[in-house]
Parts: structure tokens; C-alpha cells; sequence
């Protein structure tokens, strides 16, 4: 029987260690398709093969450390000045605060478990 816990946590352990590894790097990306133009095919399983037509609008990089890297499209206003196209920029921060609390609730709910295991 202390074997078989002694298996199971160190399962446990070996899962924890892969999220955490998995975890110091978040990266969201915002893609588009246009309507009318670009169709999405559908694989063989009935699955969408967005990636295929689907154009990368912004992406956003955000390390465990706090260090991070986002890219919006912008471009040339009248008046040669750059512009970042509002909506585009409203959907990508929507996705990233998704993201963040997601991998937020996980990773606290990876510490609620390690603390009633010890």
C-alpha cells in the first residue's frame, strides 16, 4: 500500500513538474479569416484546419519571469503616422486576460494540491 502511494505521488510529482515547465512561457496568438475569402477546410476526422487559411493578426509572449513581447499589425495613417487598428487590438487583449486567468487558475490550483499533499 505505501508503494502504491509512493507510485501515485511520484506521478503526481512528474505531471506537476511537466505543467510548471509548460507553464513559464504563455503565448497567445489572434488570427483571422476573411469573410468570403478564406474558406476553413475540414479534415477527414470532421476537424477545422484553421491554420491553413487563417492569417496571424497579433501574437503576445509572456515568460514566467515577467519579461514579454506582443506584436500588433498597424499601419500608415494619412498623415504617415503609425496606427493600431482598435478592434484588432481590443479582441488580442481580451484573448491574453483569458489566457492569463486560466494559467493563473491552474497554476493555483497545482499549489492547492501540493500543499495538501505535504
Amino acid at each position: 500500500m505505501a508503494r502504491e502511494i509512493q507510485e501515485t505521488l511520484r506521478e503526481v510529482a512528474e505531471t506537476i513538474r511537466e505543467v510548471i515547465d509548460d507553464a513559464t512561457t504563455m503565448t497567445v496568438e489572434t488570427w483571422y479569416v476573411e469573410i468570403g475569402v478564406d474558406e476553413i477546410p475540414v479534415n477527414a476526422e470532421g476537424k477545422a484546419d484553421w491554420r491553413q487559411n487563417a492569417h496571424p493578426l497579433a501574437v503576445t509572449e509572456v515568460k514566467f519571469d515577467g519579461d514579454s513581447v506582443a506584436v500588433l499589425p498597424v499601419r500608415k495613417g494619412a498623415d504617415g503616422r503609425l496606427e493600431v487598428d482598435d478592434e484588432a487590438r481590443d479582441l488580442h487583449e481580451r484573448n491574453v486576460r483569458t489566457a492569463t486567468l486560466y494559467r493563473s487558475g491552474l497554476l493555483n490550483s497545482l499549489v492547492g494540491i501540493l500543499k495538501e499533499a505535504v
